[in-house]
Formats: structure tokens, sequence, C-alpha cells
């Protein structure tokens, strides 16, 4: 890049500091990830039924990339972590671990990639929880969210807008009554 001469006139016009800069940069992979989230409410809570974390590239997300999964309640199902990659092969290990913890009422869970994921590569989580069956009790100490924790080099990483979940509307209130539609 070509330097930038850069001044700052006095009142009057005169020339009180004159200084050349030039931007520097580096090379890096440009990469995303976009993380999205099916709510759905069980007994009152909202919870996840589904959580999608897909890699958008230009290149592989890199190691230790980590999407938060938090709720309230009692709903504790079985999550079963899917890849697309490796949806043919039972055998095959897959990209990630989740960790999963209980405290004061919320539920966490950690879902971290443990080898880079190709761009078009999806994981998901799939909650064992039926449709929704109940009209959600208001948001008190805890909102349910889900957010993307990016590792320690964020060398490269594109900020797409699809890094946080939550199951709120823009204004701050309840995002659906969870409720079947109507049929006629």
């Amino acid at each position: 890049m070509r330097p930038v001469s850069l001044w700052r006139d006095d009142f009057d016009g005169s020339r009180i500091e004159d200084w050349t800069d030039s931007a520097d940069s580096d090379d890096c992979a440009a990469w995303s990830i976009e993380a999205t989230v099916n709510w759905i409410c069980h007994e009152g809570d909202i919870v996840p039924a589904r959580a999608l974390i897909s890699s958008v590239g230009p290149f592989s997300a890199p190691v230790g990339t980590a999407i938060r999964l938090s709720y309230t309640g009692g709903f504790d199902a079985a999550s079963t972590l899917m890849d697309s990659a490796t949806a043919e092969s039972d055998d095959a290990p897959l990209p990630a671990e989740v960790e999963s913890q209980a405290y004061e009422g919320i539920t966490e869970l950690v879902l971290t990639t443990t080898e880079p994921l190709d761009p078009g590569r999806e994981l998901q989580l799939v909650f064992e929880v039926g449709a929704s069956n109940s009209t959600p009790r208001p948001f008190t100490t805890h909102v349910p969210r889900l957010v993307l924790v990016p590792p320690v080099d964020t060398t490269g990483m594109r900020f797409s807008g699809k890094h946080t979940s939550f199951p709120v509307s823009p204004s701050g209130s309840q995002l659906s009554t969870y409720l079947p539609a109507p049929v006629a």
C-alpha cells in the first residue's frame, strides 16, 4: 500500500501538524460460521429443538470455534450431534465435542470444534423433544440464547451477522406463542 500524508490545520489555516502513515495488512484465510436455532415451548420454557452450525467460508473455520447454547427449565432431552460431511458413515469421528452442564435452573451446552470445518460443512444438534406443547412463561432472569464463541486466534474471521440467536422480537417480547397454527 502506498503511504498516506495527513495534516491538521489551525483555525487560521496554518499547518500545525504533518505526518505520513501507511496501512499495514496481513494475508489471512477469511472464514465465518453461521449459527441458528429452532426454538419450541416445552412445558412453558423456551428450549432448542435443533441448532445448526454452518461453515460459510471461503476458507475453513479453525479448531476451537464454539457455540454456547443456554436455556432455562427442567428440559433435559438428549441431543444428537450430526455432521453433514460424515452423514453416510456411522464410524467416522465427529469434528466437535459437546459438553453440558446445569446450574441454578439454566442448562448450557457448549459445542467446540476439534478439527477445521471446511466451507459448506454443517453440524446439527438435534434434541429429542416433540412439538411445542404450551404457551411460554415470561422471561424473568434468563433469556435463552445461542452465541458463537470465537477461537483464541480470530485472524480472518468475518462477521456474518448470524452469530447469535435469541427467541425474542426486536422489541424484546416473546418471538411467538409457539402454538400450532390453526387449520381450516
